[in-house]
């Protein structure tokens, strides 16, 4: 619960000093960056999911998750681009469950593809700091998962998940920071009642 107190006050904090920057930027200096920035950008990032639920279903508990990303990006647009990418995200936790019979918990591995689409604002607070704001979904098909006494695998998992993504993002020079708050669309088993699940996610990378 601690790491998840520290990581909404950094978001806070985040947010606090955007505000205030993009507060004293003049409203002409906006427009004249905006209309600088290239019509077409892309990079590439990668960053680390934080699980903020412990508990897929009634039976189903999740701990020490690992999870991370990475992928490339492109967007298109003015002020306000429409972004498309492409990435591969990893799941590996500890899964305790009331359906295993040795033990009572498993060490597995779930693997997703990622389609992440977005709309991305552009507030540009010089010619070489901006900040991103932004909104979309993301398709997740399940790819793999690694063999287990759990019941898990792509009978019992959702196969095709859709991801709800918000996020705020900085940009210095070509480096990216991005918080984002991502919910699932689609529960996490397809088998049985099962928990939408929640994260907050922190990338870094690089746009030209």
């Amino acid at each position: 619960m601690q790491k998840f107190k520290l990581i909404f006050l950094l978001a806070i904090f985040f947010v606090m000093n955007c505000t205030t920057v993009l507060h004293a930027t003049p409203p002409s200096d906006w427009k004249r960056l905006q209309n600088e920035a290239s019509w077409i950008q892309y990079g590439f990032r990668l960053g680390v999911n934080i699980s903020l639920d412990s508990k897929y279903s009634e039976t189903d508990h999740l701990d020490k998750l690992l999870s991370a990303e990475f992928g490339a990006f492109s967007r298109f647009g003015k002020i306000v681009y429409g972004e498309i990418g492409f990435g591969y995200m990893f799941h590996k936790g500890t899964y305790m469950t009331a359906h295993v019979t040795s033990g009572g918990y498993e060490r597995i591995e779930s693997r997703y593809l990622q389609i992440p689409m977005k709309a991305v604002a552009y507030l540009p607070v010089s010619q070489k700091i901006a900040f991103l704001p932004n909104l979309g979904v993301i398709y997740q098909p399940l790819v793999h998962v690694t063999k287990n006494d759990s019941g898990y695998n792509k009978s019992s998992i959702t196969n095709h998940s859709f991801v709800l993504h918000a996020g705020l993002g900085l940009k210095i020079h070509f480096v990216t920071i991005d918080f984002a708050y991502r919910k699932n669309l689609t529960p996490f088993f397809k088998d049985r009642k099962s928990l939408k699940p929640s994260f907050m996610t922190i990338m870094i990378g690089f746009q030209f």
